[in-house]
């Protein structure tokens, strides 16, 4: 497999992330940054968070890049099982010394039952090129 023409220096699923105005390097807001997402116990999995954001920080890059990420429940009774796959926009690196940060918006983002589950950044023939992880929890 190729080794990929760019280094990602951060990787995080988060509830909200807002810009503060459109320009080239946005400055962009995380918000609610957790590992935790808990539930109340009256409520029946699957439970569907209607938005999440990811974002990402990609440094020493050229060229034009083609993102996936996919969703994985760690916890699941049969053993790790995909939850959702997602097609991202592309990135384009203008020159080597570009930061580029990006954040996607996640839509009904689908979770079967209480657990770990992973979130991969993956890129086209690579192994995944970065990972984050929330818990899922029903609270009395």
């Amino acid at each position: 497999m190729a080794k990929p023409q760019f280094h990602v220096q951060h990787f995080v699923v988060c509830p909200r992330v807002s810009v503060g105005h459109a320009e080239p390097g946005n400055p962009y807001t995380l918000h609610d940054v957790k590992y935790a997402f808990d539930y109340p116990a009256d409520r029946e999995f699957p439970v569907v968070e209607p938005e999440l954001w990811v974002f990402v920080r990609l440094v020493n890059g050229t060229g034009h890049h083609q993102f996936g990420l996919d969703v994985r429940w760690l916890d699941s009774p049969g053993g790790s099982e995909s939850t959702a796959n997602y097609a991202l926009p592309p990135v384009r690196f203008r020159d080597r010394r570009e930061v580029v940060s990006r954040a996607w918006k996640l839509s009904f983002v689908r979770f079967p039952g209480p657990g770990r589950y992973q979130f991969s950044l993956t890129g086209r023939g690579t192994l995944p090129l970065a990972r984050d992880f929330i818990l899922v929890r029903s609270i009395p």
